[in-house]
């Protein structure tokens, strides 16, 4: 199930009317990399497991890390379910650029 599926499986089934498109709801991370911040006293609009992907370095069945050609530990993704706030449009302004004092 892919984290789309599990949002609007989660909205659906806990009854929650909200038109959810994919760039609606999102984490606070996510937010501050479109240059958004959350608003202040803002709570998460839903609390969900989500999928999340972590690069880990690949190890044999003895537990020591595989080194690739570069001598570099080899690394592989990896997926697991992790706790996310996730906050909606209305609960993010764009994040004011404050000027340096000289």
């Amino acid at each position: 199930m892919t984290n789309f599926e599990i949002i609007t499986t989660y909205l659906e089934e806990n009854g929650i009317d909200f038109d959810y498109n994919g760039m609606n709801l999102q984490t606070f991370a996510q937010w501050k990399k479109e240059g958004m911040s959350v608003k202040k006293g803002a709570k998460a609009f839903v609390k969900i497991d989500l999928w999340t992907m972590k690069m880990v370095e690949e190890k044999d069945e003895n537990g020591k890390v595989i080194l690739g050609e570069d001598g570099k530990p080899k690394k592989k993704k990896k997926f697991f379910l992790k706790s996310a706030a996730l906050f909606t449009e209305d609960q993010v302004e764009k994040i004011k650029k404050t000027k340096k004092a000289a």
